[in-house]
């Protein structure tokens, strides 16, 4: 606030309390609380008649301009401080997870649990269609690449009626349904050696950015996602972690998403980023809980029509929930809770 602004400039020549004394004070326990009272309408009686009400009243006027500038203050500097932004709220997450002890899990295997909902494209030419199948997965991988498999397939549904016509038109294809368990010998599945992964966030960078140069979303778009599944691993050390999080504050166009409940219900804090998937613009989100630095998921939803899928923009498309982590001794083994 200025002294220039002419509101100011009369508050301050009527109130008894210079700006200088009640500055950084709109953040102040007692400000909040005096505003609290004036807004909610049991303000005290600034007119009471006993005996020296003209010295009270003359008080009790400078107290309530008092109230005024510090609510002046607390509306313009938006609460006292500005709105995050998605690099601030990133780096932040980065200290968190940078301050948090090491993992001291043992076990042969890398289990993980995750709940998705997977949109699938069928290619017929003309005749193209897309499906949404929910799926939990768990997964058992051991550094060699052997491991176990299963997937529970749930509810498969259609976005809209076009895709459903064509499903038909081309066959009426099966989907998987009920259980799959599969065992899996050594080199079979991707292993992942963390510790070998940089822990310099522009080295990091850099070899995200060779990894995913192939994929189809644009390279940061990549690099983005990538961090993601880099974060859902609970064998990330503390120094990974943080610099995981400062690669994806560093991407040019990472957003705050405004809503920050993740798929499944669960509050976090939410990152997007926007890129066009065959000429459809589609906007893929990360949650991650603020507290403890935790991936909660990662999704994508359709910002426009497309010709690929029949759904109505602000479609979710794809979401993966990350529900549990850990390590253990066996391919039948769960992890301790917490």
């Amino acid at each position: 606030m200025s002294e220039k602004d002419p509101l100011i400039r009369r508050l301050a020549e009527a109130n008894p309390v210079t700006l200088e004394e009640v500055e950084g004070e709109s953040r102040s326990p007692g400000a909040r609380d005096l505003l609290a009272r004036l807004t909610r309408g049991d303000r005290p009686d600034l007119w009471s008649p006993r005996r020296g009400h003209r010295r009270a009243r003359r008080v009790a006027v400078g107290s309530a301009l008092l109230v005024v500038i510090v609510a002046l203050g607390l509306v313009l500097r938006g609460g006292g401080s500005s709105p995050a932004t998605a690099s601030e709220e990133l780096r932040r997450a980065a200290a968190v997870a940078a301050s948090r002890a090491p993992s001291t899990e043992t076990g042969e295997y890398l289990f993980s649990k995750i709940r998705a909902d997977q949109l699938t494209i069928f290619d017929h030419g003309d005749q193209a269609w897309s499906v949404v199948q929910q799926t939990v997965q768990q997964a058992w991988i051991a550094a060699d690449g052997s491991g176990r498999i299963r997937s529970v397939f749930g509810e498969v549904r259609f976005l809209g009626a076009r895709d459903r016509e064509r499903w038909e038109a081309t066959g009426s294809q099966e989907f998987p349904s009920g259980v799959s368990d599969k065992v899996f010998p050594a080199g079979a599945l991707v292993y992942e050696d963390l510790p070998s992964l940089p822990t310099d966030v522009g080295e990091l960078t850099q070899l995200l950015q060779q990894r995913t140069a192939a994929e189809e979303p644009p390279m940061d778009v990549s690099v983005f996602i990538r961090v993601g599944e880099l974060l859902a691993r609970s064998d990330a050390s503390p120094e990974l972690r943080a610099a995981l999080f400062r690669v994806a504050a560093q991407l040019p166009g990472v957003e705050l998403a405004a809503d920050a409940t993740d798929p499944i219900g669960r509050p976090g804090t939410a990152v997007a980023m926007t890129y066009s998937d065959s000429g459809a613009r589609v906007r893929v989100l990360m949650f991650f809980d603020e507290q403890t630095s935790e991936l909660l998921a990662q999704q994508r939803i359709l910002l426009e029509r497309a010709s690929w899928v029949d759904a109505e923009p602000g479609t979710p498309l794809r979401f993966v929930a990350y529900l549990e982590a850990g390590r253990t001794d066996s391919t039948h083994g769960l992890p301790p809770p917490g």
